[in-house]
């Protein structure tokens, strides 16, 4: 999922060019797996016990990330224990504005796995994607699965590593992650720099086409487009 040196280089003369960014990274998956736990982990190493705000909240939280020096602001948000059965103006408006997404599953929970296939479809249903024929290349610089609480024992696991490596194929994710949110195990930073990285990249490559005479547009690097 990483981009490679001469994109870094967009990315990195890019958002030097940039104040006050930030970026909407919605949580996905069942209310009960630790999505913002999850998402405090991945942006700042720490796990729940130093979360400064209540990991069961449903809204937004906000934490600083910095991508080549540069401060980005992530804002994720996780509404699982608001969410309807269908897709409402409320969750649509933020799979809208999101431009990265993390689905989060507990490995003991079967029902918390199939419910990202069924986060997954209203994805699509916003994006307008067709899940089932469209080549997943397009999506796989903003999709993150996640596999959470594999410090839990063996015997208690619903999911395997198999059948989640199997999921993240299937919905085209970037990267497939199996980590604890309480010891920290699987977690890495880099993963989110990655992932963020990305989103500066399409933000580059986006404001060029919109703009050819635009002070960064001679940095983009017509041969890395998607």
């Amino acid at each position: 999922m990483s981009l490679d040196q001469r994109q870094q280089d967009t990315v990195r003369k890019y958002i030097a060019t940039l104040g006050g960014i930030r970026v909407d990274v919605p949580i996905m998956g069942a209310f009960w797996v630790g999505q913002e736990c999850v998402a405090h982990m991945l942006a700042t190493g720490e796990d729940y016990r130093e979360v400064p705000y209540d990991p069961t909240y449903d809204g937004s939280t906000y934490t600083e990330v910095y991508v080549h020096d540069q401060r980005i602001t992530l804002t994720h948000e996780s509404f699982g224990q608001r969410r309807a059965a269908a897709l409402d103006d409320f969750e649509r408006g933020i799979i809208q504005r999101g431009e990265a997404f993390v689905f989060v599953y507990d490995v003991t929970k079967r029902e918390s796995f199939v419910k990202v296939e069924e986060e997954f479809q209203k994805f699509c249903t916003v994006h307008g994607i067709e899940s089932t024929t469209v080549e997943p290349r397009s999506r796989r610089t903003r999709l993150i699965l996640v596999a959470n609480r594999i410090d839990l024992p063996r015997k208690d696991w619903a999911v395997t590593p198999e059948e989640g490596q199997a999921l993240c194929e299937r919905i085209g994710a970037g990267a497939f992650i199996q980590m604890s949110d309480l010891t920290g195990e699987g977690s890495s930073k880099d993963i989110l720099v990655d992932l963020l990285s990305q989103v500066m990249f399409r933000r580059a490559y986006a404001a060029g086409v919109r703009d050819r005479k635009s002070r960064f547009s001679k940095y983009l690097d017509p041969g890395a487009r998607e």
